[in-house]
């Protein structure tokens, strides 16, 4: 029989609750928290019959209803483990008293804005859930990096209890365009200096933080009087546009001022904006209106193609200030909308921020332990607290922070710093052709004269780069795939390749296998980071080019052209060789390509292949494969008055029947291991290298560990490729693959040990780890390890740990063995 309560929540929600049963469960709390979509809403009870678990996820919750429920649970004196009130209508959360003892929670999927929990009463809290909500607080940037960071989060108010609130009043605005639009006199005139007719263009990146609440322009404004806003102002050099992705953030404003006598580039700014700024909001400054008054914008249809603009056209005259006070209304207007602005945050952290911040201005840089000395003097001790802070300050722009880079000198940054050496060596006269050799970085960072009649922000700054200093630059410059050493002291920086080569390489279009890659928007990086991703198979650097490449694999026999069109927005791949052979090299380059596109968000790609003996004449391949679906294999086209076989004439040409077959298979995989990443043909094998590799950097290593057993524990939502993102720099010795399974082994032991009632798994465990360690190589141990901690405390899966990690041992070990082959795989029992 129910318990009075569980009939009057059911009554205030108009639905009904379904006991979820305590015996049996490896941890009856989890079980219950765990979304169960079309399922009955739960509750649970504990031995005693108390209430002890609510599951009303998906249940057409409002902030209303919630408090009703909040109100009876107090009155009842009811003290919850796990709530679970995803999915629902809710705006606000205030921490109630039935939550004193809670474990477990999750918020996700409602509208929250701002959820406030005590940080004195939340103790017991050891799992919180808050993504697909428009938080602010906490901010994203700290609910993104898990459990631990966002309660790491909430506990820094712990001491503010009775104190005055802080609020984060800071913006960073990013000043975007084509050179000599007009960007820097602008920023003048923010600063109230006055115009100059003659403003030479920038280059590279200043940087300028301004109180504008000492401006002139901004005095009128109340509402940003004590802001601090740090202004970007990028230069407009194309070749500097592929490193933007160091500098252009989220949550973020964006100026785009656009030059109203040239304005054929408004597109390509305005999408560069919406790839690399997220939902961050953005004014249009039509600059130079006194030189073309008459002009006009197609407002309409660009607030309906960018909606981040909201209509905020502004029309000026940097020369006459015609409209500078709307723009300066307009930004005064938005600053306060914008997401980031005026987050809380705790005084420990803000007196941190606000030291890191002068000691890096004024010393460039500080090594970890004046970091950690600096959070221990403000009271900040626990690890997982400081390395949340310097991620969240990360994002803001504050400082720099290159965690996969973390070396004890270099640990926080001052951003300019970082700015004028990358732009210095981007701008560089001294490389030619793409080729940077280690021994010119001191003459290019040091002694290199700039040019006369460029505005140069780093000329009155006085900078010189130690020997140190330059190669930690190189090493950013590499962690961002701008550039890569292909020999010892040499590098190649491709966007600072030849635009064209002399002689334009040509393959035999008759016999090789043609695919176009088209996109809404081609950001400038992307050719840059395909050719660093196969850096392997470029053995003729005179066969490069801005926007293209001429690869070529001996393991594969075969010979590729690709190449970038810009002004058309597309990448074409053209591949020679044996028949069967120029397929598999084909798939590998598509694979490089989909990796590197999936890193930038909602980026539109329509693929494409000619028809045979007519290459000016496209058919859609996704087209192709949804007929040969429906089993139609003609494919008529009118104009040519010729069909068309879908297979022979274009699928077959880059995949058998059989391998497409098999990529369908693969994808049901995906899903069961929970990876996203677009490689399937060739996964088992990727899976392979990566996971029979282990990290030769000790704390990076650890760091891999503690991720493991963190998703062992339920303290993070499950990611997989985190785990394989983090284990790319290899060393395979087998004793080494021998202690990192003996730390796993021990990690995992001791987390199973503190966990309740997992006692369950803990066995499974232990049977599936000496079956594993008496007939399987380490490093097949280790990989299996991974789908074991997913199958473990995932309720996605519906089988036994035990039989799940079993089964993938079998199939991988007949796999390997040659047992069993790469179909039988895919296409056998889910």
């Amino acid at each position: 029989m129910k318990p009075e309560i569980v009939l009057k929540i059911e009554e205030i929600l108009g639905k009904t609750l379904a006991q979820s049963p305590l015996e049996d469960q490896l941890d009856p709390l989890r079980t219950l928290i765990a979304i169960q979509k079309n399922a009955l809403h739960k509750f649970l009870l504990d031995a005693e019959g108390r209430l002890i678990g609510l599951n009303l996820s998906v249940s057409e919750l409002n902030n209303t209803k919630w408090q009703q429920i909040v109100d009876l649970l107090d009155s009842e004196a009811i003290s919850l483990h796990a709530l679970n009130l995803s999915e629902n209508q809710l705006t606000e959360f205030l921490m109630p008293q039935a939550l004193k003892q809670l474990r477990i929670l999750d918020l996700s999927e409602n509208q929250l804005t701002n959820v406030k929990l005590d940080p004195n009463k939340i103790d017991a809290l050891q799992e919180i859930y808050l993504s697909d909500n428009p938080l602010t607080a906490p901010p994203p940037e700290v609910v993104q990096q898990g459990n631990k960071a966002i309660l790491a989060w909430f506990a820094s108010f712990k001491k503010d209890t009775g104190k005055q609130e802080h609020f984060l009043r800071e913006i960073k605005i990013l000043l975007v365009g084509e050179g000599m639009a007009g960007k820097t006199s602008l920023l003048k005139k923010i600063k109230d200096l006055p115009f100059s007719e003659h403003e030479n263009q920038t280059h590279g990146v200043n940087v300028e933080t301004l109180e504008l609440g000492k401006l002139p322009m901004f005095k009128p404004y109340e509402q940003v009087k004590d802001v601090k806003a740090r202004f970007w102002d990028f230069g407009g050099q194309e070749i500097m546009h592929a490193s933007h992705q160091f500098f252009l953030t989220h949550r973020s404003i964006y100026v785009f001022v656009l030059d109203s006598r040239t304005d054929n580039k408004k597109d390509y700014w305005l999408r560069h904006i919406q790839k690399f700024g997220g939902k961050s909001p953005a004014i249009v400054a039509i600059n130079k209106m006194d030189d073309n008054t008459s002009y006009s914008l197609e407002e309409s249809s660009l607030n309906k193609k960018y909606g981040f603009i909201e209509n905020r056209f502004i029309k000026m005259s940097c020369k006459t200030e015609a409209g500078l006070k709307q723009f300066a209304e307009t930004l005064a207007e938005l600053i306060p909308q914008t997401p980031l602005f005026n987050t809380p945050i705790s005084e420990s952290w803000l007196n941190i921020k606000d030291q890191l911040e002068r000691e890096t201005k004024e010393k460039k840089y500080i090594d970890r332990e004046r970091f950690l000395k600096s959070c221990e003097q403000y009271g900040v001790n626990d690890p997982v607290a400081q390395s949340t802070l310097l991620s969240y300050l990360n994002s803001l722009g504050v400082v720099l922070h290159f965690q996969e880079l973390s070396l004890q000198q270099f640990y926080v940054l001052d951003p300019h710093w970082v700015t004028i050496g990358v732009y210095k060596i981007m701008n560089s006269p001294s490389i030619t052709d793409g080729i940077l050799e280690e021994k010119d970085l001191d003459f290019i960072l040091n002694r290199e004269p700039q040019k006369n009649q460029e505005y140069d922000p780093s000329k009155n700054k006085s900078i010189q780069y130690s020997s140190a200093e330059q190669l930690y630059l190189v090493s950013i410059m590499k962690e961002f795939e701008l550039l890569y050493e292909y020999e010892k002291g040499c590098y190649l920086v491709p966007d600072l390749l030849p635009k064209e080569l002399v002689n334009p390489v040509q393959l035999d279009t008759v016999h090789s296998v043609t695919f176009i890659v088209e996109y809404d928007f081609l950001p400038p990086n992307v050719m840059s980071q395909f050719m660093i991703s196969m850096k392997e198979d470029i053995h003729d650097l005179k066969m490069l080019w801005r926007t293209g490449a001429l690869l070529s694999n001996s393991s594969y026999g075969c010979t590729a052209l690709v190449k970038a069109d810009m002004d058309d927005q597309r990448i074409t791949i053209e591949v020679n060789g044996d028949e069967r052979r120029k397929r598999e090299y084909f798939a590998v380059i598509c694979h490089k390509l989909c990796t590197i596109n999936n890193k930038f968000e909602d980026l539109l790609v329509t693929q494409k292949m000619p028809v045979p003996d007519h290459p000016d004449i496209e058919v859609d391949y996704e087209e192709l494969l949804g007929l040969e679906k429906m089993g139609i294999d003609d494919y008529p086209i009118g104009k040519l008055g010729k069909v068309f076989s879908v297979s022979s004439d274009f699928l077959d040409k880059i995949s058998t029947k059989e391998e497409r077959e098999q990529k369908q298979s693969a994808e049901k995989l995906e899903l069961i291991l929970k990876i996203d990443d677009r490689e399937t043909i060739s996964r088992l094998d990727h899976l392979d290298k990566k996971a029979s590799a282990i990290l030769s950097n000790q704390e990076l290593q650890q760091k891999y560990l503690n991720t493991l057993v963190g998703f062992a524990a339920g303290q993070y939502q499950p990611d997989m490729p985190i785990y394989f993102e983090n284990i790319d720099a290899l060393e395979n010795s087998n004793q080494d693959l021998i202690r990192v399974n003996a730390l796993l082994d021990t990690q995992l032991n001791n987390v199973f040990s503190k966990l309740p009632a997992t006692e369950k798994v803990a066995k499974g465990w232990k049977e599936a780890n000496d079956q594993l360690s008496s007939d399987v190589d380490m490093k097949t141990k280790l990989k299996l390890k991974i789908p074991f901690v997913f199958g473990a405390f995932e309720q996605e899966f519906s089988w036994e740990t035990k039989t799940l990690l079993k089964s993938l041992r079998q199939e991988w070990v007949a796999f390997k063995e040659g047992k069993k082959s790469l179909k039988q795989l895919f296409n056998g029992d889910d």
